[in-house]
């Protein structure tokens, strides 16, 4: 498929696939000395009313691999947060799936109004880093399923961050962020993407002292008029159960900032986000170990005066054996 793509609409039938990966990282005790006041979340409001955000509208999806390895998108009631999302099958990996980054997916722009809906992830597959591509036909209702392998060696990687998306351009053009579980690195790729379809990934540099993240996801992008200045920021949890903004400099030597905002409290293994409203963003936390998952809200990034409001816990068993983003045209971003 070389036909040039337009930003995705919020899209429910959904077509995403493989998984990728990447190796290299983990985030340590990184920080975890640091001295900060542990903050409880907010108690879910205990009422029957519906939960919603402070500004109205925000929805809220996840991409998972679920028990049977089906890899599916999960939309959240953006007038409801205390209602289980609804599931949509994406589609079902053709091997164990190990870690994965935030899936994304856009409508073609060749057909008016657009027949395809492509939904695009890097995961990590039996040691391997894929990009694989779901292909929608609305039409005809039916998926079709490509993937660009790029080499064994990826088997370490536990948790993985896509920032190459760029709306409203379709291609790929940015960093893949990696934590190895066997060198406790945090590893950065430059992903690029002249042939839509067909990304390249190149190592950009590597830091030590991640060896404890249990949870990673893109917080935000930050991209001004200047390019010098633009950053990639993630949030990350720990296993002693804190919070971290760790924030990244796109230009320049790769030199990752952490910045607490939470000291206890944030025992998740899985996160994903997204906008709702200026400078606020939607929040989903999971732990597969008890299977329990909420929501939050996130007002701005203060350190640990960061205001973290918790919206909900979400109904039934969250029993999702991977958690991250799903974005459409709403990639996370920080307003000047």
């Amino acid at each position: 498929m070389s036909a040039v793509l337009a930003t995705s609409v919020r899209a429910r039938l959904a077509a995403v696939t493989a998984v990728t990966a990447l190796a290299a990282s983990a985030l340590a005790t990184a920080g975890s000395s640091a001295a900060a006041p542990a903050h409880v979340p907010a108690a879910a409001p205990a009422t029957t009313a519906a939960v919603s955000p402070s500004s109205p509208g925000c929805r809220l999806e996840a991409t998972t691999v679920e028990p049977d390895a089906n890899l599916t998108q999960q939309v959240f009631d953006s007038t409801d947060y205390s209602k289980a999302p609804y599931a949509e099958r994406i589609y079902t990996a053709p091997a164990h799936v190990t870690a994965m980054a935030g899936a994304s997916s856009q409508w073609d722009s060749t057909y008016s109004p657009p027949r395809y809906l492509y939904t695009r992830q890097f995961a990590i597959r039996t040691d391997r880093l894929v990009f694989g591509t779901t292909h929608y036909n609305t039409v005809k209702q039916t998926k079709a399923y490509t993937e660009k392998k790029f080499g064994t060696g990826w088997g370490a990687v536990t948790k993985m961050v896509d920032a190459s998306d760029r709306n409203p351009e379709s291609t790929k053009s940015g960093y893949l962020y990696a934590v190895s579980g066997r060198t406790g690195n945090l590893a950065r790729y430059k992903v690029s993407e002249k042939t839509w379809g067909s990304p390249t990934v190149a190592a950009a540099g590597a830091k030590a002292g991640f060896g404890a993240v249990t949870a990673m996801t893109l917080a935000y992008q930050y991209r001004p008029w200047d390019d010098t200045t633009a950053v990639d920021a993630l949030l990350m949890t720990t296993k002693k159960g804190a919070l971290y903004l760790v924030t990244m400099k796109r230009s320049g030597a790769f030199a990752p900032r952490l910045t607490l905002l939470r000291g206890s409290t944030w025992t998740f293994d899985g996160l994903a986000l997204d906008n709702c409203g200026r400078n606020t963003w939607v929040l989903l936390a999971t732990n597969s170990s008890t299977d329990v998952a909420r929501v939050y809200e996130v007002f701005g990034y203060r350190g640990t005066s960061t205001t973290i409001k918790q919206l909900s816990k979400v109904p039934g068993a969250w029993d999702a054996r991977l958690t991250a983003s799903y974005w459409e045209s709403d990639i996370p971003t920080l307003e000047p």
